[in-house]
């Protein structure tokens, strides 16, 4: 009973929502799944912000021919520290460099980031 009422089901909701329609075609490009990585963009001189995909490599592995696939824009971000109020409030020892990366609607730090070095501070994401 269960089978059928689900093979009812079934028929209901392919005629109703499944009608393909075969009057135009669609070219979908061809795609290698082979997407640049970092080190590879920074050697030929690409932006890290842009994803690329290799077409066709030479023998070392080194990509001779590629196209842009997307590009990801970075956010800037407001560089802010916590305060050594938050700093008590969050139980975080004062004196640690701490930036506040994100805060919810109520405005209260929903995460953040321990500086050890300056080159650690988020400017974007």
């Amino acid at each position: 009973m269960v089978i059928v009422g689900l093979l009812v089901s079934f028929l209901i909701f392919k005629n109703r929502y499944i009608q393909l329609d075969y009057s135009t075609s669609v070219t979908v490009p061809t795609s290698t799944n082979d997407i640049m990585k970092n080190e590879e963009k920074e050697k030929l001189g690409l932006s890290h912000f842009v994803d690329f995909e290799v077409v066709s490599r030479d023998a070392s592995g080194t990509p001779t021919n590629y196209r842009s696939i997307g590009t990801v824009k970075a956010s800037p971000l407001v560089v802010e520290f916590m305060s050594p109020i938050d700093k008590v409030a969050l139980g975080i020892n004062t004196n640690l460099k701490i930036q506040v990366i994100a805060r919810d609607s109520q405005g209260k730090i929903i995460r953040y980031k321990v500086i050890k070095k300056d080159s650690d501070i988020v400017t974007e994401y």
